[in-house]
């Protein structure tokens, strides 16, 4: 009986192991590297990660150019949309509006996509 429930422990033990793995964590380095590999910062910033968009610098431009948003606090939180993941996923590959404007750039529908989204959505330290 000591046996068996030595077995039962140690399988508890590594799925416990196996599920809190941080492979299933958001890739916060794969999705900074797309972030500014589209060249995203051109259009937005990500203050708390030290991103400035490039428009950003000079402020307000005399052509009525607008200062980059900066997408540091996005989360499913601040999102008023009811499926926040959906709506990035299909504002970001043109599928939708927002209001009455489509993303500027359209973006290939692909998993560092996934990997963008999962990582504004997940909880900001």
């Amino acid at each position: 009986m000591n046996n068996k429930l030595m077995v039962v422990f140690l399988s508890a033990l590594v799925m416990c192991f196996f599920f809190s793995s941080p492979t299933w964590a958001v890739d916060k380095e794969k999705a900074l590297n797309f972030f500014k590999e589209k060249k995203c910062t051109k259009c937005h910033s990500m203050k708390t990660e030290g991103i400035v968009g490039q428009k950003a610098e000079s402020g307000d431009d005399d052509d009525g150019a607008k200062k980059p948003p900066d997408l540091s606090k996005l989360s499913d939180e601040t999102m008023k949309e009811a499926d926040p993941k959906t709506f990035l996923k299909k504002f970001l590959t043109q599928q939708i509006k927002r209001g009455n404007k489509k993303h500027r750039k359209k973006l290939d529908d692909d998993g560092d996509l996934d990997t963008l989204i999962d990582y504004f959505m997940s909880p900001k330290k």
